[in-house]
């Protein structure tokens, strides 16, 4: 059962947004659908599914459009959308977790293709951290989800 949290919209919705444009055109919601959630759909599908997201006809969704129709069609419970700051700042995930307070082991294993999270705030992330054993592993070709970046180049 798994369920899409606020925070796992937001992650998603950053790593497609390519241009940086805050708005998914059809390629960068097709990479979502079918890429980042595995959803297998046809072109048809993935345009049927576009356009009922794209409530303004405008060729674009906004992460407020597709909050709107999450909520809108399924509990909101179920996808945790009460937490979801909803908004184009996403600065409160930047400070979601404070460095400063880790003094355990750490291995930081970080894509340096990744959109949402940049490989220079994963080593100042890392650095702040106060732990003694700090051990980074960067991969050039991955993104965001090492662990499922299937369609990566080796």
């Amino acid at each position: 059962d798994a369920r899409l949290t606020g925070r796992n919209l937001d992650m998603l919705f950053q790593s497609v947004d390519l241009d940086g444009s805050g708005l998914l055109d059809m390629k960068e919601f097709e990479q979502a659908i079918n890429m980042e959630l595995g959803m297998g759909l046809s072109p048809e599908e993935v345009q049927a599914t576009f356009n009922r997201f794209d409530s303004d006809s405008d060729g674009r969704i906004s992460i407020e459009e597709l909050i709107t129709h999450i909520s809108a069609h399924h509990p909101e419970d179920d996808y945790c959308l009460k937490a979801f700051k909803v908004n184009t700042d996403f600065d409160w995930y930047s400070t979601a977790m404070d460095p400063a307070k880790i003094d355990v082991p750490m291995l930081l294993v970080h894509g340096r293709r990744d959109k949402v999270d940049r490989f220079e705030d994963a080593v100042a992330f890392l650095n702040a951290a106060t732990s003694k054993d700090k051990t980074l592993k960067a991969f050039d070709n991955l993104r965001h989800g090492v662990a499922m970046d299937m369609d990566a180049p080796l």
